[in-house]
């Protein structure tokens, strides 16, 4: 199974710092390519909840083990 999608976050949303080893994780298995960037430029979204872009397109979520689940999920999918 091989994935390796395009995974970029905000460094100001709390999902990068407290998704650190998972994203990590999955990054060692090349499921995903992670970026970083100062500001994506979706402050209004990223003030509310923990989102990231994943091959594009915002994943947001109340929290950040389910914005993890859905992250997952999105990968079986693509």
């Amino acid at each position: 199974m091989e994935f390796n999608k395009l995974l970029e976050i905000c460094i100001s949303n709390p999902a990068v710092t407290l998704l650190q080893q998972e994203l990590k994780t999955m990054e060692e298995k090349n499921w995903i390519t992670t970026i970083t960037y100062d500001c994506l430029g979706f402050c209004e979204t990223c003030s509310e909840c923990s989102y990231v872009l994943l091959e594009g397109d915002i994943m947001s979520a109340s929290s950040n083990q389910e914005l993890l689940k859905k992250i997952i999920e999105e990968l079986k999918l693509i």
